[in-house]
């Protein structure tokens, strides 16, 4: 096998192992990241706080069933953490859900 063929089969072999592995750990640490904000999100915080913690949401909709309510949206693999916020732009309530949805 020359030489060529060598590095180009261990960065081929890196690539498959790296790639996997460094997207797993970024998902990891950004589950963590928002776990831990969640668990710091008291009720009546307001919504920059919940920026200031989470970041920005992935998405942003009216609350299904109560009037002048938004819901922030954040996602990480297999997981989403949503925070209710009123018209006064204070937390109302927080839901974490686990597996498919």
């Amino acid at each position: 096998m020359s030489k060529r063929a060598r590095i180009f089969l261990f960065l081929t072999v890196l690539l498959f192992v790296f790639v996997p592995v460094g997207l797993i750990a970024a998902s990891e640490f950004r589950r963590r990241s928002l776990q831990n904000a969640y668990d710091d999100l008291k009720l009546g915080d307001s919504q920059q706080r919940v920026i200031e913690l989470m970041g920005s949401p992935s998405s942003v909709e009216p609350c299904f069933n109560k009037p002048n309510c938004t819901s922030l949206f954040y996602y990480a693999l297999f997981e989403r953490w949503i925070i209710y916020v009123d018209s006064n732009n204070q937390v109302i309530d927080k839901i974490n859900n686990e597996g498919s949805f």
